[in-house]
C-alpha cells in the first residue's frame, strides 16, 4: 500500500510542476517566435513586392484615355 501511495504522490507532483511551468514555457516560446519573425523577413518581402509592382508596370502597355461620345 505504501508503494502505490508514493507512485500516486509522484504522479500528482509531476502534473503540478508541469501545470506551473506551462505558462512560462508558452510566453518564452511566443517571445522567441516574434523575435524570429520580426528580424527582417517582412522588410525583404515588402521590397520584393515593390519590385514586382514596378516590373509589372513595365510589362503593361501604354495607358489610353478614351473620350465619351455623346
Amino acid at each position: 500500500m505504501g508503494i502505490l501511495f508514493k507512485i500516486l504522490i509522484f504522479i500528482f507532483l509531476i502534473i503540478y510542476v508541469i501545470r506551473k511551468l506551462i505558462p512560462f514555457l508558452f510566453s518564452w516560446l511566443i517571445r522567441e517566435i516574434t523575435k524570429k519573425t520580426s528580424s527582417g523577413n517582412f522588410s525583404y518581402s515588402n521590397q520584393n513586392k515593390k519590385q514586382e509592382k514596378t516590373s509589372n508596370s513595365e510589362k503593361l502597355g501604354e495607358y489610353v484615355d478614351y473620350e465619351e461620345i455623346d
